[in-house]
């Protein structure tokens, strides 16, 4: 295993055999995720059929979540997201709690209106 950790960023890496990377987890900020690369290493890491894991601010987390769908349309969708709060506390990303972060309805609540 490998921890990197610069001003704004960690990455935890768990290699195999110390060559083959079966995990790569990232801990970004607000500047990290304002660099445009960081979707382009995730995707390195789907394609490398490693697991992958993202954390970042809760503020951030929302529309984080919208552009990584966009690998979901390439098949590459086997990733956890998950948002830090003000407390430093972790919380899973899933879709449920999308839709509460954004201030939508639950799911099995909404009904589309029939014209």
């Amino acid at each position: 295993m490998t921890v990197e950790v610069n001003d704004d960023r960690g990455i935890v890496t768990v290699l195999q055999d110390d060559r083959y990377i079966v995990s790569k987890e990232f801990v970004e900020s607000d500047e990290s995720l304002d660099r445009l690369r960081h979707l382009g290493e995730y995707v390195g890491i789907l394609l490398g059929k490693a697991r992958l894991v993202v954390i970042a601010p809760m503020e951030r987390a929302v529309d984080l979540r919208l552009r990584m769908l966009e690998l979901n349309n390439h098949w590459l969708f086997y990733y956890q997201l998950y948002y830090y709060d003000d407390g430093g506390r972790l919380h899973l990303l899933d879709r449920a709690e999308w839709r509460r972060l954004r201030g939508l309805p639950k799911e099995e609540e909404w009904r589309p209106e029939v014209a």
